[in-house]
């Protein structure tokens, strides 16, 4: 796929007819082949056809493939775009009663992402991996990931994130301490 175009067309499945000796069929598994179409032309966003043929597959020895179902296959490009988005820490878990959170910093504000437009452009920010309050006491620094929601949108230069979280007493310790979602960087 040529670099500035994003394949939206999930990977279709393609069921093959092949022939050889009996014992090289029964060993053979789907991940034995491989079908490959030469998108190497396509010049810009929109619906292509492909036609498939037992020429384009990579079978193992000596199988020798005799017919593909379907005979094309139609995927769909879309331009690459890419743009940064802000980090939100997700939380779970219910604190301690009489703390809630005062604050929490997350040592990176941004996270770059890219993929198809269309799948780009809806996503506002990006989540870090679940943080579990449950059984935090006091100030602690969490270490977890960034992930958006969409398979087909990715992290650029993904790293761990590192999310501080500074609790306060509420006063009553019977009081539900889930605590207020302040941020602070």
């Amino acid at each position: 796929v040529p670099a500035n175009l994003e394949l939206l067309t999930e990977q279709p499945s393609v069921q093959l007819w092949a022939r050889g000796p009996s014992h090289a069929i029964r060993q053979a598994t789907a991940a034995d082949f491989a079908v490959r179409v030469n998108a190497a032309l396509i010049s810009g966003p929109g619906e292509n056809t492909f036609s498939l043929d037992a020429g384009r597959v990579s079978a193992p020895t000596p199988l020798e493939v005799k017919e593909l179902i379907p005979s094309e296959i139609r995927v769909t490009f879309e331009r690459t775009t890419s743009k940064s988005v802000p980090i939100r820490p997700s939380f779970t878990g219910e604190l301690l009663p009489g703390l809630r959170i005062k604050s929490f910093t997350v040592n990176e504000s941004e996270a770059s992402i890219a993929g198809p437009a269309s799948h780009v452009e809806p996503i506002t920010e990006a989540a870090t991996d679940p943080i579990d309050l449950a059984r935090l006491r006091g100030a602690q620094t969490f270490v977890t990931n960034v992930y958006v929601p969409d398979s087909l949108v990715r992290i650029l230069n993904p790293r761990a994130i590192r999310v501080a979280v500074e609790l306060e007493s509420t006063g009553s310790p019977g009081a539900p301490a889930t605590g207020g979602n302040q941020r602070s960087q």
